[in-house]
């Protein structure tokens, strides 16, 4: 069962973080999401979305993996194909990615590795809104 950005902050409010036993990469079916599948990672349409626009993907690793530093050989040699899809997918339009490694109950995220893709500019309020949505406190405005 796919869940909602707002389901997952409800719950998320009441976790520390989602681990290998509750990540949603891996107890949901995201086939119906599912843009591109290669052997070791999918790129997916990210329903729980920092920007509410279905342009925003991400790129995840099959097997639950927390780090880079955990990916084996196969799984990285994959990645240069990641960034092709993605390009393609995303149809010559600006985009910018960032990876999430999240780990030790740092209360950010889902502790599965993955990178996100989303339209346009990274941006100082974007960014801000980003990051204020996953708990980071921010305290220098921005003029």
């Amino acid at each position: 069962m796919i869940i909602s950005r707002e389901e997952y902050e409800k719950i998320k409010w009441n976790k520390s973080m989602f681990g290998k036993d509750d990540c949603p990469f891996c107890t949901t079916d995201l086939s119906n999401v599912t843009l591109r599948k290669g052997k070791y990672r999918a790129i997916i349409i990210n329903i729980w979305s920092y920007t509410g626009t279905s342009e925003h993907i991400m790129a995840i690793p099959k097997a639950h993996k927390i780090l880079m530093t955990d990916l084996d050989t196969n799984e990285i040699m994959e990645l240069p194909l990641v960034f092709q899809a993605v390009k393609h997918i995303m149809n010559e339009k600006e985009y910018f990615s960032f990876t999430r490694e999240t780990v030790h109950n740092s209360g950010r995220s889902v502790e599965h590795l993955h990178i996100h893709y989303c339209p346009g500019q990274l941006q100082g309020e974007y960014l801000r809104h980003m990051l204020m949505k996953q708990w980071f406190p921010i305290v220098q405005h921005l003029n």
